[in-house]
């Protein structure tokens, strides 16, 4: 009986060992699952053998051998093995942050958050979780943060179009400009074109919220659009006459009027006629401000001109508004300076205590450190920014970032407490769904 307890506890090892191989191999939910099956075929495999080997030797003796503790020992080794090759398959993997290739190549880990270009040919991103975007020609977008279900999409100018596949925690957004998409599974594209301040949402299948600069939010479900247009009015042009077909200003590169200068005669000195030409000056338009750059989204053009400041972005700030600096550590952030944009935050909330402005901040303070993976600091900023702006445009999502963070250190009762407050104010947000499978466990 120990010897039949004995092999099988060795053929489950054999496919334990097996099974670890395979799950380091890992790459996506289906291969997961075919891992996960394999493993408990095996166990039924040895566990049938197990049962026949058994058979055999009870039919050689007289009497059924009495269970040795050698064989108990046996067995429940076997079974913590499976326990830990469980383990293994179950949870391991769903915990890696998700991988993604561009055109059918892997990148590497610090090339994932590097800018991604189209030019005259769309690319494609294919995740590890089974998500797809496509980036049309023209376009310009990066990956801001990559989860173990989900990720953040940046998209600088253009249009992409995403086919997210959906899980109980599936939690992926795209920004643009001042605009957040939130979708938890769906097909969808979105556009963006920062000189015109143009944005657009048009849902093919499923559902999302979109959150806007304003405060403002719209659910949309298939077949909805949403378009929204900032840009700037444009003065007309000065009225020149009727006659004038020429209402615009001159080009800046056409050629000069020649002025004519007449012979003065009656001097009596008879000086030879003279003509002369002269070519009137132009000067130079004036480069675009930051601001200027900042109202079109354009935050890398806004920081090269704020280099170009005597101090810099530090001199543009000391006397800047809390709203300005709130403008500022934007550039920052967006072009990736993220040490910049915590040092304009922090001199944000020390010049202007108390202030909507200084709320904002603690809430973007919370945001750059969980994206450092300081989770702690995270949840602290977010924490600070919920017991100053209880009722604040930004509550929801810093309910929802908190949440990730207490669940990130480990702190299960105040995950679920966040989670249940999340629930209570937002039952249809989009992080409900997150906030249910957290508050079940």
């Amino acid at each position: 009986m120990a010897n039949a307890n004995h092999n099988s506890s060795l053929r489950l090892l054999d496919a334990v060992r097996e099974e670890q191989v395979q799950a380091l191999r890992l790459d996506d939910a289906n291969e997961h699952a075919r891992a996960r099956a394999r493993l408990l075929q095996a166990i039924d495999q040895i566990d049938r053998g197990g049962r026949a080997d058994r058979v055999g030797a009870e039919g050689r003796a007289a009497q059924p051998a009495k269970p040795s503790r050698a064989g108990w020992r046996w067995g429940l080794g076997a079974v913590a093995a499976a326990a830990c090759a469980l383990a293994v398959v179950f949870a391991w993997p769903s915990e890696r942050p998700l991988e993604f290739q561009v055109d059918g190549v892997e990148l590497a880990a610090n090339q994932q958050t590097q800018v991604i270009h189209a030019g005259a040919r769309s690319r494609a991103l294919a995740f590890s979780d089974s998500t797809t975007i496509e980036l049309s020609p023209g376009g310009r977008m990066y990956i801001d943060e990559l989860r173990s279900h989900g990720a953040s999409v940046v998209l600088e100018t253009g249009e992409i179009a995403l086919a997210v596949h959906h899980e109980d925690d599936t939690s992926w957004q795209v920004a643009a400009g001042p605009w957040t998409v939130h979708v938890t599974g769906t097909r969808f594209s979105v556009a963006w074109e920062p000189s015109a301040q143009s944005f657009r949402v048009a849902v093919v299948e499923g559902s999302v919220r979109v959150e806007g600069p304003e405060g403002e939010t719209a659910d949309l479900r298939a077949g909805d659009t949403l378009i929204r247009e900032r840009g700037e009015a444009t003065s007309e042009p000065e009225d020149l006459g009727a006659d004038d077909t020429n209402l615009g200003p001159r080009p800046i590169d056409s050629e000069p009027v020649a002025v004519r200068t007449e012979p003065q005669t009656g001097t009596g000195d008879g000086a030879a006629a003279s003509e002369t030409e002269t070519k009137p000056k132009q000067a130079a338009p004036k480069p675009p401000r930051w601001d200027e750059y900042f109202a079109n989204s354009e935050y890398a053009k806004a920081w090269d001109a704020l280099a170009e400041l005597p101090g810099g972005i530090e001199g543009e700030a000391e006397q800047a508004s809390a709203d300005t600096l709130l403008d500022l550590a934007d550039v920052a952030h967006y072009t990736r300076h993220s040490h910049d944009a915590r040092k304009l935050l922090e001199q944000l909330r020390e010049r202007f205590p108390g202030s909507d402005e200084a709320g904002e901040a603690a809430f973007a303070l919370g945001r750059l450190a969980a994206n450092g993976g300081s989770q702690a600091k995270a949840a602290t900023w977010f924490e600070l920014y919920l017991d100053e702006r209880p009722q604040g445009s930004l509550a929801g999502d810093a309910l929802a970032r908190l949440m990730d963070s207490y669940d990130a250190l480990g702190r299960s009762a105040d995950a679920s407490a966040t989670a249940t407050r999340y629930l209570d104010r937002f039952p249809s947000g989009p992080h409900a769904g997150k906030a249910q499978k957290i508050v079940a466990r």
